[in-house]
């Protein structure tokens, strides 16, 4: 219960050690299943500490990680990344609603979902289909924590 309480509620999981039959990796196979990210140190080949992480980064349940740059190119929270402006474009028309949404994330780095929902008084239901499009769309990205930025 425990293991899906933890994985269910975190944007990645990172497995530092564990034995091939650790309960870290039950964490890690619940937050999978989950679609959650799911991130292992390497180690050892011949150290029984290390042989659950080496599994999952083997068969790719885990991403594999050095150093905390490499946790945070996984979960884009790169601050050095530079935001592109959104050209538009003569073949794209967006609606009066996506337009308020670009609109506020142009002047933005990145938003929450809450705060778009104030800002353009768009119904909940609407603003996450409109958001999905411009997403579809490559115009936006969905970043971990319900943010949004341009893309």
């Amino acid at each position: 219960m425990r293991n899906r309480i933890v994985a269910g509620i975190s944007d990645v999981t990172v497995i530092v050690e564990s034995d091939i039959k650790g309960g870290a990796l039950i964490t890690a196979r619940i937050a999978d299943s989950y679609n959650r990210e799911v991130a292992a140190f390497p180690g050892r080949v011949y150290d029984s500490r290390s042989s659950g992480c080496n599994e999952l980064i083997r068969t790719n349940i885990a991403a594999m990680i050095t150093s905390a740059d490499d946790l945070l190119e996984l979960m884009n929270w790169n601050s050095n990344k530079k935001v592109k402006s959104v050209q538009k474009q003569l073949f794209i028309q967006l609606s009066e609603d996506e337009q308020k949404i670009i609109d506020l994330l142009q002047a933005k780095d990145a938003l929450h979902a809450d705060e778009l929902l104030y800002q353009t008084g768009i119904a909940n239901s609407q603003l996450a289909a409109v958001l999905l499009q411009l997403e579809m769309q490559g115009i936006i990205k969905a970043l971990p924590g319900k943010q949004y930025r341009i893309n």
